[in-house]
């Protein structure tokens, strides 16, 4: 959150809102490469819900011990809900193969490996799936 708020940082917000909706669907789903093997489901995993990941959260919905050991002095909890919320609120602007892929339907694999192929430097794009 510190870095969000400082002047001239800059992320790819269109990079980081596809890595979400991806992340979201392989945790749901699974991925197998002849390189690792992410099993599905990860326990709670759910398809990505901009509303429901957005939604302010209060002090309550934090483990205060983690968010602690993070920072110092840790933040009042509720005006970090509710900062994260205003500040992250692109993560809700899907274009509409990641809403797609939010959806988390595994029959929306081809999209996904279409979509892991195309990320920035290839990364992805030599890999056997």
């Amino acid at each position: 959150m510190w870095l969000a708020t400082r002047p001239g940082f800059n992320v790819d917000r269109d990079l980081v809102r596809r890595l979400v909706t991806l992340k979201a669907w392989v945790d749901l789903n699974g991925l197998r490469t002849e390189y690792a093997i992410w099993a599905a489901p990860l326990p709670a995993a759910r398809s990505f819900d901009a509303a429901r990941w957005l939604a302010p959260r209060a002090a309550r919905d934090f483990d205060d011990e983690a968010i602690g050991l993070l920072t110092v002095p840790p933040p009042d909890l509720t005006d970090l809900g509710v900062a994260l919320s205003s500040h992250y609120g692109w993560l809700g602007d899907l274009a509409p193969d990641e809403e797609a892929v939010a959806r988390g339907r595994s029959q929306d694999r081809p999209l996904v490996l279409r979509l892991l192929r195309e990320l920035p430097g290839a990364r992805m794009g030599d890999r056997a799936w």
